[in-house]
């Protein structure tokens, strides 16, 4: 499966280790210094004594570059949450499940009106 976590920071890059680490094919969106350390070192995650390391084929500051992904983990700060979404566009359609996990309200009005409420669902 072909995921893409915007925003690697510690929500993104926890849950998108552990997928990689299950065999999935994942990219991680990061910025500055945080994108330097995962292309040069890999990324490595240490929770509850458990330390996660991977090294990402792909790291980018731009989420186009990755392609059509079939899940996009949404990990973003809310005041990057619009700017963020505009640029998961690229990576999106009808088949692509976006999981928002942003700690905050008012996330999916932002996802419905920078990509197309259109293509985002909710689960009831």
């Amino acid at each position: 499966m072909r995921i893409l976590v915007m925003g690697a920071g510690g929500v993104g890059g926890y849950f998108g280790a552990k997928l990689a680490c299950a065999g999935n094919e994942v990219g991680f969106i990061a910025r500055g210094n945080h994108l330097s350390a995962i292309r040069n070192r890999g990324l490595k995650v240490i929770c509850g004594g458990t330390v996660i390391s991977v090294r990402p084929a792909f790291a980018s500051d731009t989420p186009s570059d990755f392609g059509m992904a079939d899940i996009v983990l949404f990990c973003v700060k809310t005041f990057d949450a619009f700017d963020a979404a505009k640029a998961i566009r690229p990576n999106i359609d009808t088949s692509t499940g976006v999981i928002p996990l942003l700690n905050g309200i008012g996330h999916m009005q932002v996802l419905e009106r920078a990509i197309d409420k259109a293509i985002i669902r909710r689960c009831s």
